[in-house]
């Protein structure tokens, strides 16, 4: 062997083992860090069950397809896939598996697929463990969630492994020529679906060229909400077809903008449904509110239908209540948490009001170029657009009619994966 690519392969060799202790430290370190942490508590003890699950589940006979998120934002890119699944390949059972504590305990009893379950860490025993309860047909990962061992030992199986929605950007680590044997390790994946040119021009440039430009799944699952029924009694009775902001997935940061509103002697419907409804996080919001507020959770209609502001302390209605905006602001884009999901209320054609931190996120650097959404860096800044589309109607359907377009124009990429799974299993 000549001695470069002795060198590389030695390189290779120690960089996987070097994996493989940090993820058995981290095995062992995780139930101390559980003792004063209950997030990290379930992660521990769901990841226990995991295996028994499955076997309890399901027969060496079903045909299962697997699919495995990181958490709830990427278990939804993969909704419109299973929707698909179980329109076209109705002999199919669905695992889904997830890495976060959040994602899994938001769709446990989910009645769209088989199973929910915990992904065990990946060490090569527990992959081998894992894939020796079930013998999945197809594996598909949403985004992000390349797992080494996992992958290893899909290829060894010879399982068709697909990535949907997968997005890449320079900077990513994968693309850097030290982890050339986990470049080697993503090349075994059967295909890729991608969103963009770009994430499609690097795989190729490390050699990977089984790969779609399909576009994001997050498209076909967000045009679905405009044909459901998102009427909601409570919004109802508060709005009486006024008027009406919506201020979604908010932080901290992003209230700071927001401190006229809070204090307006205006007459006009507000509705805040912040990210985090904790007591604390709460808290934070009522502080600031300086005029008749109400809270969903104790909302009454004679008492509460006259105030000016509803705070949105549940989880799970927010999509319903963005088909009632005249006017949205999305938050993230203030901090460094990250800007939410534009596409939510982008379907129902409204305008948009976002932070300034949102360069990584495609849909929004689009649509502010389009001008549906509009970035605001300051309490005046944020004011002026307000009160911009507060008194222009016309301004805020042109704007709308832009974000509701741009969502609809880039549905069908579950269209094109559902071609590509079923050409795949009737092999």
């Amino acid at each position: 062997m000549p001695f470069g690519n002795k060198k590389l392969f030695l390189r290779k060799i120690v960089l996987h083992f070097i994996y493989n202790q940090l993820i058995g430290l981290t095995n062992l370190i995780l139930p101390l860090v559980g003792i004063f942490s209950k997030k990290i508590n379930d992660f521990i003890n769901g990841r226990k069950s995991a295996i028994e699950k499955i076997k309890k589940s399901f027969n060496s006979e079903d045909k299962i397809i697997w699919i495995h998120s990181s958490s709830l934002g990427e278990f939804e890119q993969g909704i419109p896939i299973i929707y698909e699944i179980k329109k076209t390949l109705k002999e199919y059972k669905i695992l889904v598996t997830f890495f976060s504590p959040s994602g899994y305990n938001a769709k446990k009893n989910s009645k769209e697929v088989d199973l929910v379950t915990y992904l065990p860490l990946d060490s090569p025993k527990n992959a081998r463990k894992f894939l020796d309860a079930f013998c999945p047909k197809l594996v598909i990962l949403i985004k992000y969630e390349f797992w080494p061992n996992y992958l290893i030992e899909l290829n060894k199986r010879k399982i068709s492994v697909i990535s949907v929605s997968s997005i890449f950007r320079p900077p990513q680590f994968l693309f850097n020529n030290i982890f050339k044997n986990y470049q080697k390790i993503l090349s075994t994946i059967s295909h890729f679906f991608v969103q963009n040119k770009e994430s499609k021009s690097l795989l190729n440039s490390i050699g990977i060229n089984q790969v779609t430009i399909s576009g994001d799944t997050r498209f076909d699952r967000v045009y679905e909400f405009i044909n459901r029924n998102n009427e909601l009694e409570l919004i109802d009775s508060f709005i009486k077809n006024e008027f009406c902001f919506v201020a979604g997935s908010t932080w901290s940061e992003d209230y700071n903008l927001m401190d006229k509103l809070f204090i307006s002697k205006k007459n006009e419907k507000i509705i805040i449904a912040p990210h985090d409804v904790s007591a604390k996080s709460l808290k934070v919001l009522e502080k600031k509110i300086k005029k008749p507020y109400t809270k969903w959770s104790s909302y009454n209609k004679k008492i509460d239908s006259n105030k000016n502001i509803l705070i949105i302390d549940i989880i799970g209605v927010l999509t319903k209540v963005y088909s009632y905006a005249s006017l949205v602001y999305v938050g993230g884009g203030m901090g460094k948490k990250g800007l939410h999901n534009i596409l939510e209320p982008a379907v129902f054609g409204v305008p948009i009001i976002i932070g300034k931190n949102y360069s990584k996120f495609k849909e929004a650097s689009d649509l502010v170029k389009k001008r549906g959404v509009f970035k605001v860096e300051s309490k005046n800044n944020f004011i002026m657009k307000y009160k911009e589309f507060f008194d222009d109607k016309i301004a805020r359907q042109k704007a709308g009619k832009i974000n509701h377009n741009y969502v609809k124009d880039h549905t069908g990429a579950s269209k094109i994966i559902k071609e590509y799974m079923t050409k795949v299993l009737s092999n």
